[in-house]
């Protein structure tokens, strides 16, 4: 189960990089080129994340392919800080 504030600091996170405010909860599911994340905005994430949350991303992960979706990466995210 992920933790509700966990997904609000991810979401802030998102928004801040892309500069945009998400609505609902589809954009989740969406894939994350569909969000609009480009390789940059992607590794700015992860960067910002690493510094919130004090963890490392495995170097696989630092590939935009490895999440399909911001579910994904949050799922990934709720294991590794609630581990």
């Amino acid at each position: 189960m992920v933790d509700t504030e966990l997904a609000q600091i991810m979401q802030r996170i998102v928004e801040e990089v892309l500069q945009v405010q998400l609505q609902g909860h589809e954009f989740w599911d969406q894939r994350i080129e569909e969000v609009g994340l480009s390789s940059l905005a992607y590794i700015t994430i992860l960067v910002q994340i690493e510094s919130e949350f004090d963890f490392e991303f495995d170097e696989e992960k630092l590939d935009q392919q490895y999440f399909k979706s911001l579910r994904e990466l949050l799922v990934y995210l709720s294991e590794r800080v609630n581990c």
